[in-house]
């Protein structure tokens, strides 16, 4: 085997791992949040109104950026006022969807579940976007699975 055929071969086989690997890493990811969800709805069981009053925005890549972002609420717990950024964090390719998203609920009322020991622990029943973000890393988790098994397979026609 010359040296150009084993630099493809290396090559076949670091996409197909890469993608392989970053699919089921993304998958993974996800099923962590959502034992997260599920946990916390069953410790965060004290109800309080709360509203959106911030959002933290930060962007990641530069050619084909994602903007990434956490809603961040208001909601008085125990009589005190707590200032918290929630635990999803969401993202969208396009700064103009991004900022659609981000403008929209700023000022939006919203119910709170908070931990009665511990109120900076909470979740939002219906925290905007969620599901679809959510959707959206399994589907692409999953078109990384098929990508590499692609890869697998043309590895395969090499040796």
């Amino acid at each position: 085997m010359g040296m150009d055929s084993m630099l493809v071969l290396l090559l076949f086989l670091f996409f197909t791992l890469y993608f392989i690997i970053s699919g089921f890493i993304l998958i993974i990811n996800r099923n962590k949040e959502k034992n997260e969800r599920k946990r916390r709805e069953e410790v965060c069981t004290v109800r309080a109104n709360g509203r959106i009053v911030d959002i933290d925005l930060w962007k990641e890549g530069i050619k084909h950026p994602y903007f990434h972002f956490h809603y961040i609420y208001e909601f008085e717990a125990n009589g005190r006022v707590y200032t918290e950024k929630s635990y999803y964090e969401f993202a969208r390719r396009a700064f103009e969807s991004a900022k659609k998203i981000i403008q929209a609920p700023i000022g939006s009322e919203t119910e709170i579940f908070y931990n009665s020991n511990d109120p900076t622990e909470f979740y939002v029943k219906e925290e905007p976007d969620g599901e679809k973000t959510a959707k959206d890393k399994v589907a692409v988790g999953i078109l990384n699975i098929l990508i590499g098994l692609f890869f697998l397979s043309r590895l395969q026609l090499l040796l």
